[in-house]
Order: structure tokens, then C-alpha cells, then sequence
């Protein structure tokens, strides 16, 4: 397998219908060689179940946190600790990407 050149963080809480929507746009990029990190801010059930069901096209990992809060930037640094390139690209789970975004 290729190393990824790029890292694609996604920050989420508590909403997979967007999330959907958003994952469907990444899978629509014309550069192809990144992975997604899901940052949840937060331990939801059903955003598990959802992130385990999706079938992504690139290596992925989804990491949450107890949910005690508004802590955003505390889950981003944990998803920067674990991206495996030098390369970040961060945006929110309500966000749609046009095809030409991670190029």
C-alpha cells in the first residue's frame, strides 16, 4: 500500500447526516492519496455504528473522547498526534468539498 501524502482531519459531534454527505463529497476528490482521521468530540453510539459502516475508499480512523463538554481542539490534537503524514487538512463534519479541494 501507498503511504498517504496528506491527512484529511474531520471534526465531528453527535451528527452523522452531515457527516454522510461530507464523507460522500471526499470520496469524489480527484487527488486520491490521503487519509481521514473522524475527530469526534464526544463518545455517540450511533456516530460509531455509522463510521464502522461507511465504505471509505481511503485508510481512516475514528477517535473520540467522553463527552464532558465543549472540547474541540483538545480531540483535533489528539487526531494530529495520530495522522501518519506531514501534510494536515482540517474541516468541520458539516462541510461539503468541492471535487477539487484536497488537490
Amino acid at each position: 500500500m501507498i503511504k498517504p501524502e496528506a491527512t484529511l482531519i474531520i471534526s465531528v459531534y453527535n451528527d452523522t447526516r452531515f457527516l454522510k454527505i461530507v464523507l460522500d463529497s471526499v470520496k469524489k476528490q480527484t487527488f486520491r492519496n490521503f487519509e481521514i482521521i473522524i475527530s469526534e468530540d464526544g463518545e455517540h453510539e450511533h456516530v460509531k455504528s455509522f463510521v464502522e459502516s461507511y465504505p471509505f475508499e481511503q485508510p481512516f480512523q475514528h477517535l473520540s473522547q467522553p463527552d464532558e463538554g465543549w472540547r474541540k481542539n483538545r480531540a483535533l490534537n489528539r487526531a494530529i498526534l495520530a495522522a501518519k503524514t506531514n501534510y494536515l487538512i482540517f474541516i468541520d463534519g458539516d462541510c461539503i468539498l468541492h471535487k477539487y479541494f484536497i488537490e
